[in-house]
């Protein structure tokens, strides 16, 4: 938990792509550890494997880390070079909403709707 709330939001500061990717790939791994409100919605296992969520005990914690993780790479959203990157956590943020607080919720689906704009303005 330290090492997302801390190293993990500093290394999403970085200007480094390859460092930012690295980050948040970490956080992906994280928002896959929670359940997906639509269970539908869920990424496809590879045979035989478990789907394994966080414990309900520790979950609000984690999703606070998570979110603040996900809100740190929302301001880098504006940058070319990792807006893929960060569309994909908003996504994934989204589809979890339910695993966070209320203003959070709120927040995530505000950037879901900028993303979704963002992306049909691009095509």
């Amino acid at each position: 938990l330290w090492q997302l709330r801390v190293l993990t939001q500093i290394e999403l500061y970085s200007n480094d792509s390859e460092q930012f990717a690295r980050a948040a790939k970490e956080v992906r791994m994280r928002l896959h550890q929670l359940p997906c409100l639509d269970p539908a919605a869920e990424a496809p296992l590879r045979p035989g494997a478990r789907r394994e969520y966080l414990p309900e005990t520790i979950r609000g914690a984690w999703a606070d880390a998570i979110f603040e993780c996900v809100e740190v790479a929302m301001l880098r959203h504006k940058h070319d070079s990792v807006k893929s990157e960060v569309n994909m956590l908003i996504k994934l943020g989204a589809d979890r909403r339910q695993n966070f607080r209320d203003e959070q919720q709120v927040s995530l689906l505000k950037w879901e709707t900028q993303r979704k704009a963002s992306t049909r303005s691009t095509r």
